[in-house]
């Protein structure tokens, strides 16, 4: 190998509800083939698990007694303390989609996902995100060694593209803390989880047939915590070039979602005999739940076979679904069927409406169908999908090694092999505004005089610079002109930037489904006041700051910018990544 600044090493994190995957690259070689993946983890033994991803959990030593380390992925054993389903708890605060587990939040605030005391979703995320960090950072170093010190590494880290913006701030925060990107020269880039399954399966020979321009792609992406769904127009086959049809969707409905599942049935069936157990017995890694794993593999296979879930229940007597003598509850086709269907239904629910959007915004009908994603490996939800694309002449295609397709995609886009040309906006963003009051429709309460015009005018509306569903494409820029009223000598002030995730953004800001999405400061130490046009209100001098609020599209990779112009000077700006 020629070491060389031209080059850098790209590496796919696929941070997963349930499983993380990382793939690796150097950027010097372009073809499929060089994309390497960890499939060898640590154990608590001196042996390695072979294995595509590694569990996303993480057992803690003071919990833990006789542990000599925090211990996380494959060096867990069932009777281990843990935290797990990480993912789901970093966007827990986020508005509840209609194609959420209903149970969600419950489960959060009533301990199936519990936090420590002393420890929120982000810090436990590091933890977990700094024993990835150190394990991949070793395995480059072994496979790059003569190129590691002066190459460059380029993290892509794919996140759900339902995911609320305080998500993904938070999931990059917890990221930099473990230590990615903190090499001079090292950078953490973002990158939609379907839209990395799109770029890595429709970019290789892994779907059986191949692909051709205008063809309609909809990326189904069935995950251990999130389903997400987007319909992608090929507009160009080698390199691949996609555009994004319209804005994708998707919920907290994924494998987990049947584990709740699970365990709402036994809590029905059984009771306290099965609520009063101990989490170790009944959670993720216990040898309850790791049975059902094979359970939800086997369902749906013409001769599956169906294993019994050990776990011992007081006062629960013999009957066709326990065996009080070995401890063993029997599961029956019923059963799991019971367990299945609502998340089935989400996810038909969820692309029959993709499809829809497609062909009467779009006005373009889709043609295939890619399955991937943990999930995407059962053989119940293939076979209820197949017929559900049957019926509509869309041709259903589950590419090899769909589990692993995620971290692929990310290194293929880090590679530039592919990319996705034209985005859609994910939700609505926007800033509080004042209008001039109208009697009929405006509250006294909201009303006041502008010392600067003397109307009458009413507090609490919006204005939204850019629109859910709105194309996005690089280089695109839009300007709006604001004034603010300040007092005298204010050294700055801050610009709240607002989003909204509904179809129909609100005019009212009081309206339900708003959030904060950042804070835009605003330095006015170098701005010359006296250019403006000011009042005096008493003994205060007030200015009419007068600014250009600057947007712009695709400014870089994945991000919309949000700038303050005022006097031909940038005052204050921030940024937020819209890919997801």
């Amino acid at each position: 190998m020629e070491p060389t600044l031209r080059y850098s090493i790209i590496v796919g994190v696929d941070f997963g509800t349930t499983y993380t995957g990382v793939n690796y690259a150097w950027s010097k070689f372009k073809d499929d083939s060089e994309i390497a993946a960890i499939d060898l983890w640590p154990t608590s033994g001196h042996l390695k698990e072979l294995a595509a991803k590694a569990p996303t959990q993480i057992a803690y030593a003071e919990e833990n007694d006789g542990l000599p380390k925090n211990y996380w992925g494959y060096q867990l054993k069932p009777a281990m303390a843990r935290y797990a389903w990480i993912k789901l708890i970093l966007d827990a605060d986020a508005h509840q989609s209609p194609y959420d587990d209903p149970d969600l939040k419950r489960d959060i605030n009533e301990g199936i996902l519990k936090l420590p005391k002393d420890k929120s979703a982000r810090t436990i995320a590091a933890d977990y995100f700094r024993e990835i960090y150190e394990f991949t950072m070793e395995k480059l170093q072994c496979d790059y060694s003569e190129i590691m010190g002066i190459t460059p590494i380029k993290f892509w880290f794919t996140m759900p593209a339902i995911w609320s913006d305080q998500a993904q701030v938070t999931t990059l925060e917890a990221a930099r803390e473990a230590g990615f990107g903190s090499r001079l020269d090292d950078e953490i880039c973002m990158i939609a989880e379907p839209e990395a399954a799109a770029l890595a399966t429709l970019s290789s020979k892994s779907l059986g047939y191949v692909i051709q321009r205008d063809e309609v792609v909809l990326v189904c992406d069935c995950g251990g915590g999130t389903v997400d769904i987007i319909v992608y127009k090929i507009v160009n086959e080698d390199p691949l070039k996609l555009d994004e049809v319209c804005v994708g969707s998707g919920g907290k409905c994924g494998s987990t979602y049947i584990d709740r599942n699970l365990h709402k049935l036994m809590s029905d069936r059984y009771g306290k005999s099965f609520d009063s157990l101990k989490r170790k017995l009944v959670g993720q890694g216990s040898a309850f739940m790791s049975a059902f794993e094979s359970n939800k593999r086997e369902f749906g296979k013409v001769d599956a076979k169906l294993r019994v879930l050990p776990l011992r229940m007081e006062k629960v007597p013999h009957s066709d679904h326990y065996d009080d003598e070995d401890g063993e509850v029997i599961l029956t086709t019923v059963d799991m069927e019971t367990i299945f269907e609502p998340v089935v239904h989400i996810i038909i629910e969820m692309i029959s409406k993709q499809v829809e959007n497609a062909e009467s915004g779009a006005k373009t009908s889709v043609t295939n169908m890619v399955l991937v994603g943990g999930l995407g490996d059962s053989s119940y939800l293939r076979a209820k999908l197949g017929s559900w694309c049957a019926e509509r002449n869309i041709k259903l295609k589950v590419p090899g090694n769909s589990w692993g397709a995620i971290a692929k995609g990310a290194v293929i886009r880090g590679l530039e092999k592919a990319i996705v040309v034209k985005r859609r906006c994910r939700r609505h963003y926007g800033m509080r505004v004042f209008k001039l009051f109208i009697p009929t429709k405006d509250r006294e309460s909201d009303a006041f005089i502008c010392p600067f015009t003397k109307r009458k005018m009413a507090l609490g509306y919006m204005t939204w610079s850019i629109n859910k569903g709105q194309e996005i494409t690089p280089d695109m820029y839009r300007v709006f002109e604001f004034y603010y009223t300040i007092d005298a000598g204010e050294p700055s002030i801050e610009i709240e930037l607002l989003s909204c995730d509904l179809d129909d953004a609100p005019e009212r800001s009081e309206s339900g489904g708003i959030d904060t999405m950042a804070r835009i400061r605003t330095n006015l130490t170098d701005v010359n006041m006296s250019e403006f046009q000011s009042v005096v209100e008493g003994r205060q001098k007030k200015y009419k700051f007068d600014f250009l609020f600057e947007v712009v599209l695709g400014a870089k990779e994945g991000t919309i910018a949000f700038r303050v112009r005022s006097q031909g000077r940038i005052v204050g700006e921030t940024s937020i990544d819209f890919s997801k």
